[in-house]
């Protein structure tokens, strides 16, 4: 019987269930299938993921927001007002508030993009 890991257990089910998979490969995240030997990265133990959920703002991807209430003490971060700094989650009317806009995010990266791409519009191009 084969050993795997929990993230192998994981990406061997996000493939079962139709998810596109990425691997780290030369500084960047690559789809999964563009291999010849995908499945070789998975026993080699590299860096696979699941790709994470997106959506369009203001015609720019960004990672999908937080859509499920973190426990508490969890750290997370806002597109607004301070994008990218951490805030702890403590289920009071600020977070919720937060969570309901669609603004939280688990990574300070995510954030600030979400953050960049609503303000994108507004932005002075200086000529």
């Amino acid at each position: 019987m084969i050993k795997l890991t929990e993230n192998q257990r994981e990406i061997l089910q996000g493939l079962l269930d139709g998810k596109e998979i990425e691997v780290y490969n030369n500084g960047t995240w690559c789809d999964f299938t563009h291999f010849k030997t995908p499945l070789n990265h998975l026993y080699n133990d590299e860096k696979l993921r699941i790709k994470p959920r997106t959506i369009i703002v203001n015609g720019v991807e960004v990672p999908e927001p937080m859509k499920v209430k973190p426990e508490n003490d969890t750290q997370y971060y806002t597109a607004a007002p301070n994008p990218g700094l951490p805030l702890i989650w403590f289920n009071d009317g600020c977070d919720n508030e937060y969570l309901t806009a669609g603004i939280c995010h688990s990574t300070p990266e995510a954030a600030v993009l979400h953050w960049e791409a609503m303000i994108k519009p507004s932005k002075i191009v200086q000529e």
